[in-house]
C-alpha cells in the first residue's frame, strides 16, 4: 500500500474548501453566533455554519495517514521518535511561522481593529498572543491568535506524540492493546474536561479520533479478515445521521457545548468512509474524492488554511467595507469573487511556503535522513 492515496488527498482538500466558504459565510454573517442568520440565505446556505468539522476531518487525516507507514513496519518509526518528530515539525511548523509572520505585518498595518466581522476574535492581536502562537502553546496558554484558524494547529501538532505512544505499547504487547492505550487517552482527557474546563483546549474528543483513525488504518493492514466483517457503512451513515440530526434538530447555539461528542460523530463517520473506500465498499465515493482537482487542492490546502482567514478579512475591508453593502450581497461577493482569489493565491504562496520543503523532504529521503514528509502526508 502506498503512503499517498488519492482519495485522502480529496477529501483533505473537501475540507480546506469547506472551512473556507464557511469563514467566508461567517464574515458575511457574523450575528450566526447566536445560531440566527435571517431570511432564505439561512435555510438555503445554512450548511456552511459548521466548518469546525472540517477540522474534525483534517484530525481523523493525519491519524489515519501517519499510520499507514508504520502499520506496513509493524508498528516501527522510521527514523525513531526523533526523526519522526523532526519530520512532522519541517512539514508543519515553517509554513506555520511564514502565516504567522504575515499575520502580524497584515494586524499592524491593515486588520488590526475590530469591525464587526468574525476576524473580532482575532484583533487587536498583543505581542504575547504573537509569542504564545510561534512556541505552539495556544492550546495550553489562552491568549487571542493571530489568526482564528491558528488554535488548531498547536493542538494537531500536540497530537503527533500519541502515535509513538501507541507504537510504544504495540511493540510492548501487541497492536490491540496499542489502539485502546490511544483511546484511553483521549477517553481520560474528556473525563477530565468536565471537571476542569482548561483541558477542553486540548480538544481530548480528537485524541481520541486521532486513535481511532490509526487504530482502523493498523487493522485494516494487519488482519483484514477482520477489517472486512466489520459493518463500516453502517455504522458511519449511523454516526453522520446522528450528529446531522442534532444540528438540524438544534441549530448552532444549542450543540456548541456538544461539540466534543459530535467531533467523536463525525469522526468516525469519516473514518468509516475512508476504510469502506479502502475496502472497495464505497467506490462512488471514491471516484468523487479521486477527481484530479481535488489532488491539485490538497496539495496547497495547508496554505489555503493557514491564510485564508486573514485574506477574507482584507476582501471584506478593502473591498466590500466602503459600499455598505447587505449581508446577502455581501457574501455573493465573498464565495464568488473572494474565495476562489484566494484559492488562487494560496496555490501561488504554496510554493514558497510548502514547496521548498517539500523539496528538501525528497531530497532528505533519497539520500536516508529522515526529514520532512512527503505533500501527501496530513497538514
Amino acid at each position: 500500500m502506498n503512503n499517498r492515496v488519492a482519495y485522502l488527498d480529496g477529501i483533505r482538500a473537501c475540507a480546506a474548501l469547506y472551512v473556507l466558504i464557511h469563514h467566508a459565510f461567517m464574515t458575511a454573517y457574523p450575528d450566526r453566533i447566536t445560531g440566527v442568520v435571517p431570511g432564505w440565505t439561512g435555510r438555503v446556505f445554512g450548511w456552511a455554519i459548521w466548518g469546525h468539522f472540517g477540522v474534525t476531518v483534517f484530525i481523523v487525516l493525519a491519524g489515519y495517514s501517519l499510520a499507514l507507514g508504520v502499520a506496513k513496519h509493524g508498528g516501527n518509526l522510521p527514523g525513531g521518535f526523533r526523526g519522526y518528530m523532526t519530520k512532522r515539525s519541517w512539514r508543519i511548523i515553517p509554513a506555520y511561522w511564514i502565516a504567522l509572520a504575515a499575520t502580524i505585518i497584515l494586524s499592524v498595518t491593515v486588520i488590526g481593529t475590530q469591525t464587526g466581522t468574525h476576524w473580532d476574535q482575532s484583533a487587536p492581536s498583543s505581542p504575547k498572543g504573537w509569542l504564545v502562537d510561534f512556541l505552539l502553546l495556544q492550546d495550553i496558554v489562552p491568549v487571542r491568535n493571530a489568526a482564528y484558524t491558528f488554535w488548531s494547529i498547536s493542538v494537531e501538532y500536540h497530537i503527533y506524540l500519541l502515535l509513538p505512544l501507541m507504537l510504544l505499547v504495540w511493540r510492548r504487547i501487541n497492536w490491540p492493546a496499542a489502539i485502546a492505550a490511544g483511546v484511553l487517552v483521549g477517553v481520560i482527557g474528556i473525563v477530565a474536561a468536565f471537571g476542569d474546563e482548561r483541558i477542553w483546549r486540548l480538544h481530548p474528543s480528537y485524541y481520541l479520533l486521532f486513535a481511532l483513525a490509526a487504530g482502523a488504518c493498523i487493522c485494516t493492514i494487519q488482519r483484514p479478515d477482520i477489517a472486512v466483517r466489520i459493518p463500516w457503512r453502517s455504522i458511519g451513515i449511523l454516526c453522520a445521521a446522528t450528529g446531522a440530526a442534532t444540528l438540524w434538530v438544534f441549530g448552532y447555539a444549542r450543540t456548541l457545548d456538544d461539540y466534543w461528542w459530535l467531533d467523536v460523530l463525525f469522526g468516525i463517520a469519516t473514518i468509516c468512509l475512508i476504510v469502506s473506500m479502502q475496502l472497495g465498499r464505497a467506490s462512488s465515493a471514491e471516484k468523487v474524492f479521486n477527481w484530479r482537482p481535488f489532488a491539485t487542492a490538497s496539495a496547497f490546502s495547508y496554505t489555503l488554511y493557514l491564510i485564508h482567514a486573514q485574506l477574507l478579512q482584507v476582501f471584506w475591508q478593502l473591498v466590500i467595507r466602503p459600499f455598505n453593502l447587505a449581508a446577502t450581497w455581501q457574501l455573493v461577493l465573498l464565495w464568488l469573487v473572494a474565495c476562489p482569489l484566494i484559492v488562487l493565491i494560496s496555490w501561488g504562496a504554496a510554493r514558497y511556503m510548502e514547496a521548498p520543503f517539500v523539496r528538501l523532504a525528497a531530497k532528505r529521503s533519497r539520500t536516508g535522513t529522515t526529514l520532512p514528509g512527503p505533500v501527501s502526508e496530513p497538514r
